[in-house]
């Protein structure tokens, strides 16, 4: 079933590439039957997306802890004390180790939330900087 619809979603994106490729998306060329196959193709995929078997996932969020903010928090100051004009300031501060634990979706929440904290951490040290 699942090789039928990728297939089907091929077939529909190919479609969509001749359209474009040829510019005739709006002509006559492009009648109402192949926007009906076009139409009977999208539902299909969008079956298959809504089926069950699609959205499984093992997906846990984990939050950062206080001891792990306030070594996240000494990690930055550290960083912006040595080198404040870093390129990769966000690859200089996170956790190895524990980033090659986390499966992909963790992974981007993980890097989501560093850099959001490393932002306010930031803004809150130059505030700080600027006072003194």
């Amino acid at each position: 079933m699942k090789k039928k619809n990728k297939s089907v979603l091929k077939e529909l994106i190919m479609s969509a590439k001749e359209r474009l490729k040829h510019r005739d998306y709006g002509s006559a060329t492009y009648n109402r039957e192949s926007k009906k196959q076009d139409k009977i193709k999208t539902n299909q995929v969008l079956r298959f997306l809504a089926n069950a078997e699609y959205k499984q996932a093992d997906i846990t969020f984990k939050n950062l802890s206080t001891i792990e903010d306030e070594k996240l928090n000494k990690r930055v100051i550290e960083l912006l004390d040595n080198n404040p004009n870093t390129i990769t300031p966000i690859a200089d501060i996170i956790d190895i180790e524990k980033y090659k634990t986390l499966n992909d979706i963790e992974k981007q929440n993980y890097i989501l939330n560093i850099s959001e904290k490393f932002c306010k951490i930031k803004e809150e040290y130059y505030k700080k900087q600027t006072s003194i």
